[in-house]
């Protein structure tokens, strides 16, 4: 993709976005996991571009980050937004792991997203493998730790803070 094509995509969620409160809609859900767009953006397994939209962390997060912040600038305040992020691609490689879900987490904190659900898996490389919840390991183990210290996390259907 390049940068108009990469502009066109994330001001086509805010327009979504849009189109659900005009739909009477109190909130959204970004997908961010099991292979689609913006999952391929924030895997470094998926991702292997050499500009601002690859490479670091930091990086691959600026598409979602865009995203975020152009549903921000078109909905209400109280307009609840959500992620499902991946804590593990299940990819041949390294794609996303629990440490970088963990970060990516702290960064959809610090954006003021409003709940993350946790998920797994990707749809080309590991469809028996994709889930809800849980992806982490038991709930009271270090990764699942350190995922919660973020403040926002979903379990199934259950929001907990």
């Amino acid at each position: 993709m390049n940068e108009t094509e990469i502009q066109d995509a994330a001001d086509a969620y805010s327009e979504a976005a849009g189109r659900a409160v005009k739909a009477g809609a109190d909130g959204i859900q970004i997908h961010c996991a099991h292979g689609y767009l913006i999952n391929q953006f924030l895997s470094p397994f998926f991702n292997r571009r050499q500009d601002k939209w690859g490479g670091s962390s930091e990086n691959r997060f600026r598409f979602l980050k865009q995203v975020i912040q152009s549903i921000q600038g078109k909905v209400p305040n109280d307009f609840s937004i959500t992620v499902k992020l991946n804590t593990n691609d299940f990819t041949p490689k390294p794609g996303i792991t629990h440490e970088l879900a963990v970060e990516y987490a702290g960064m959809l904190k610090y954006l003021g997203v409003d709940m993350i659900e946790v998920s797994c898996g990707s749809s080309i490389f590991s469809y028996m493998n994709m889930c809800r919840g849980g992806c982490t390991g038991q709930r009271d183990g270090p990764k699942h730790a350190a995922l919660e210290k973020t403040g926002c996390l979903a379990y199934d259907t259950k929001f907990e803070r």
